[in-house]
């Protein structure tokens, strides 16, 4: 049985925790912090929103499943967030087979889910069905948090718990802008941040935002942008520390050895090709695998496989029933 605790919730920042650190940081202007203002409230309209913390449950896609057919019920459009694309799609099977158990299959016709590796004409299909209200629920993973505009929503649920407030809070606030939203924090029994949360739901209200770091000195990224740099636009031996950070000239040493970057008699460093296509600062190859369907012969899905696994084409392939 699930439990509710609930709050009533005004618009809450979904941000970083240090964005005036990370502007300068980011901006090379740390020296400089009189140059950046920093605004923390926005005054954009905000209606407000409800959570709903649940209980942890040891059954979280049937939970999650019976409240998305009640939203449907109620002709209430919403967004499901769950933390992997495996998820999602399970949520999505028992949603149409539990749908069709209770005869009413056409109200599973108004769910569709959403993840990066689909395509790009079929991630926009969907958002815009979900404007017409053709779709009434996404099933989405992190790819909805933000940088899309959704039209406005009734609902939110966020099955499990994303691992950051950051990303609670991105998920949160897409419901509750024009009119007042309800959201719902299903955890799961099997995660121990979950059932944290679940015990202690003031600390999801009350706890800073995590703050975010990077390095700009490492060296692989900088090796990468030293290349590119010097092809657009020779450099200046003078001005490589400047440009580029104190471990630059350590950087730009090893790249001339590797015959990568080149010194001109005049002291500057040039480049050539275009190495900017093998710049890659995710955690995945840039080889494509495929999902196709078998029928049509139309690609469904394009996924890059993840570091170390075996390449067994420049292009892999694979069919599957839609």
């Amino acid at each position: 049985m699930v439990i509710p605790t609930h709050y009533s919730l005004s618009a809450k920042r979904a941000t970083i925790g240090n964005p005036q650190e990370m502007a300068l940081r980011l901006g090379g202007r740390t020296d400089q912090p009189q140059r950046l203002h920093l605004i923390e409230s926005s005054g954009a309209h905000s209606a407000g929103r409800t959570l709903l913390c649940l209980a942890p449950s040891s059954a979280a896609n049937v939970d999650a499943c019976k409240i998305i057919l009640s939203w449907l019920q109620h002709d209430l459009s919403g967004i499901v967030f769950c933390n992997s694309r495996a998820a999602v799609k399970g949520l999505m099977g028992l949603i149409q087979r539990e749908a069709q158990r209770q005869g009413f299959s056409s109200k599973a016709s108004s769910v569709a889910v959403f993840y990066s590796s689909l395509t790009s004409d079929r991630r926009q299909e969907i958002i815009q069905k979900l404007r017409t209200g053709e779709i009434k629920v996404i099933i989405s993973t992190s790819s909805l948090e933000a940088g899309i505009d959704l039209p406005e929503l009734d609902c939110c649920l966020l099955r499990g718990f994303p691992g950051s407030l950051m990303s609670f809070w991105q998920r949160v606030g897409r419901a509750g802008r024009k009119q007042h939203g309800l959201v719902i924090y299903l955890p799961l029994a099997q995660n121990p941040i979950d059932v944290y949360y679940a015990k202690n739901p003031e600390q999801l209200l009350s706890k800073e935002i995590e703050s975010a770091a990077f390095n700009p000195d490492y060296p692989t990224i900088l090796g990468k942008h030293l290349e590119c740099g010097c092809v657009e636009s020779a450099v200046s031996l003078q001005e490589l520390n400047r440009r580029f950070g104190y471990v630059a000239l350590a950087v730009a040493d090893s790249l001339l050895q590797q015959n990568k970057l080149y010194l001109s008699n005049n002291g500057k460093l040039w480049g050539k090709g275009y190495p900017h296509k093998d710049v890659n600062i995710r955690s995945t190859l840039n080889t494509q695998i495929k999902l196709v369907d078998k029928h049509t012969g139309e690609t469904i899905e394009s996924m890059s496989l993840p570091l170390g696994a075996t390449r067994f084409s420049e292009v892999g392939q694979k069919t599957s029933d839609r």
